[in-house]
C-alpha cells in the first residue's frame, strides 16, 4: 500500500498529529483486535505510540509498546527503563526486549547501526508471533522517506529502491505498519508537546558518520534546488505505484519457475526465468538471493547483473554470491546456502519463535521436554561420527554434502539431539522443536527491506 498524493501534499509542517488525521491514516489498514508499536524513546515513536494508544481506545484494539535495549550505548539500558516508565504512567502496556549481541556488535562501529536495525526488526516480530500478534507499527516519516529516496538515488538505486518504503509490509509473517509517512518530523514532535511528553534524543542520529545524517544535513541545500519534501514524495508516490506492479509479475515468475526444497535451497527454470522481461528476471534473482541467503538486503546490482548474465550459459560451475552458491545444468539453475557463511549460534528460549541464519525459525516446545537448555548451530563435520554411532546417518547421507553443512543442527549438554530437516532425532527428544522456513516468503516483495543499489 502506497501513500496517496493528496495525502503527501496535505501533510502539515510542525503541528500536532490530530486524532482525525492519524484515524484516517489508519482507517485502510485491517489490524485485528491487538497490535504492537515499536517505541525506542525519541520523539517519532513516542509521538506513534501516544497516537496508537489514543486510538485504540476509540476502537477496542489492544496496544503493546515495545522496546528494545540494543545496548550499542551505555545509556540504553536506562533509556529502556524510562520509556517504561512513560508508558505506566499512561496506562500503556510495554515490554522491554534485550539485544544479547549488542555490547560485541558496538564495537563494529560503522556496521553497529546496521546490525542492530536487522536484530531490531527480528527481536520485535519474534515477541509479535510469540504474542498471536500478527501487526508491528513503525515510526517511519515522511522525512525519513525523503532521506531514504536520496540515499539510494546516490547509490544507482532502481525502482524498487526510489520507490521508498511502503506503507504495509511484512516480516516474519508480522504486518508492518508505517501509518507515519505522511507527516514529518516537526510534526511528531509538536504532537509529543502538545501531549507534554519528553523523549529521548539518540546522539548517534547526529554523528556525520553515518550516512543517514549527512544526508540529513544536505537537505537544506537539495530544497533550496527544488527538491522540497513534497515534491520529493510525490515522485515516490509515483514510483510505488510503478513498484507494485513490477513486484506482482515477479510474484508470478516466482511461482511459475521456481521449486523449493525442505533444505532452503530452490530450483529454478533457466528458461522461464530468462524468457521473463530483463527486470523482472533480475529482481527475482535478488529476492531468490537474499531468501536462500538469509540476508536482509539483496546483492548489488553490478554483482547482480554479472552472476544473471553469466547463467543464460547452458552449464555453469559453482558460482559464490550473496552468502549463497549458484550453479546451471541445463535447464536447471541451483540456488543454495554457502556453508562457510554459516556462523549463527544461539540457545533457544522455551516458546518464543526465533530465527536462525535468517533462514529457519525454531520453537522450542518446553512441554515435551524436562529439559531446559537447547541451542542451535551450524552442522560440523564431526556430526557424521556422532549420527553413525547413533543410528541416524543413513538419513543425513541422503542430504547432498553442501546442502546438510549448510543446516542446523539442535544439541543439549549432553551433544546433539535432532535435525530436523533429515527427520533425524535423538531417541528421548523427538519433536521437541518444531522448525518453519521463511524462504518463499521472502520473495517478490513480501519481505520489509529493499535491495542494495537496486
Amino acid at each position: 500500500m502506497s501513500v496517496s498524493r493528496s495525502q503527501l501534499l496535505n501533510a502539515s509542517h510542525g503541528l500536532p498529529v490530530s486524532a482525525e488525521a492519524f484515524a484516517e491514516a489508519m482507517k485502510p489498514i485491517a489490524v485485528g483486535k491487538r497490535l504492537a508499536v515499536a517505541v525506542s524513546g525519541g520523539a517519532d515513536s513516542m509521538a506513534l505510540t501516544l497516537l496508537a494508544s489514543e486510538w485504540s481506545q476509540r476502537t477496542g484494539v489492544e496496544v503493546t509498546a515495545l522496546t528494545v535495549d540494543h545496548r550499542l550505548r551505555d545509556a540504553s539500558t536506562t533509556e529502556a527503563a524510562a520509556v517504561g516508565t512513560w508508558m505506566q504512567s499512561r496506562g500503556i502496556a510495554h515490554t522491554i526486549l534485550n539485544w544479547r549481541d549488542g555490547e560485541a556488535v558496538r564495537l563494529l562501529g560503522r556496521s553497529a547501526q546496521d546490525a542492530a536495525r536487522d536484530a531490531r526488526l527480528g527481536l520485535l516480530t519474534q515477541w509479535c508471533r510469540a504474542n498471536t500478534c500478527h501487526t508491528l507499527l513503525l515510526a517511519h516519516h515522511a522525512d525519513d522517506q525523503v532521506e531514504t529516496f536520496f540515499m539510494r538515488l546516490a547509490r544507482g538505486s532502481g525502482l524498487n529502491g526510489l520507490g521508498g518504503m511502503d506503507v504495509v509490509t511484512s516480516f516474519n509473517q508480522v504486518r508492518l505498519i508505517r501509518p507515519l509517512l505522511a507527516f514529518s518530523k516537526s510534526d511528531l514532535e509538536e504532537t509529543c508537546r502538545a501531549a507534554n511528553q519528553v523523549w529521548i534524543d539518540d546522539p548517534s542520529n547526529d554523528s556525520a558518520k553515518y550516512t543517514r545524517t549527512r544526508f540529513r544535513r544536505a537537505r537544506a541545500i537539495m530544497e533550496s534546488e527544488g527538491f522540497t519534501r513534497e515534491r520529493v514524495l510525490s515522485t515516490i508516490a509515483h514510483l510505488q505505484r510503478a513498484k507494485a506492479a513490477l513486484s506482482q509479475f515477479v510474484s508470478d515468475l516466482h511461482a511459475a519457475a521456481c521449486i523449493w526444497s525442505l533444505y532452503g535451497s530452490v530450483a529454478i527454470s533457466a528458461s522461464k526465468l530468462f524468457a521473463a522481461p530483463e527486470d523482472v528476471s533480475l529482481r527475482l534473482l535478488s529476492d531468490l538471493l537474499r531468501s536462500v541467503g538469509g540476508q536482509t538486503y539483496g546483492p548489488r546490482f553490478e554483482a547482480l547483473r554479472r552472476v544473471h548474465a553469466k547463467l543464460q550459459a547452458q552449464h555453469v560451475k559453482t558460482i559464490t554470491l550473496h552468502g549463497c552458491c549458484i550453479s546451471r545444468e541445463g535447464d536447471s539453475i541451483s540456488l543454495c546456502r554457502e556453508p562457510s557463511a554459516v556462523r549463527e549460534a544461539f540457545e533457544l528460549v522455551q516458546s518464543q519463535p526465533m530465527i536462525w541464519d535468517g533462514r529457519f525459525e525454531f520453537t522450542f516446545r518446553p512441554e515435551l521436554s524436562g529439559r531446559q537448555l537447547l541451542r542451535v548451530r551450524p552442522y560440523d563435520v564431526a556430526d557424521k561420527i556422532w549420527w553413525k554411532d547413533h543410528g541416524g546417518w543413513g538419513a543425513l547421507a541422503d542430504i547432498p554434502s553442501r546442502i546438510r553443512r549448510s543446516l542446523p543442527v539442535i544439541e543439549d549438554q549432553a551433544g546433539p539431539i535432532g535435525m530436523p530437516h533429515a527427520g533425524v532425532w535423538r531417541a528421548d527428544m523427538t519433536d521437541i522443536v518444531t522448525m518453519r522456513h521463511l524462504g518463499p516468503e521472502r520473495v517478490s516483495g513480501g519481505f520489509s527491506a529493499q535491495t542494495q543499489g537496486d
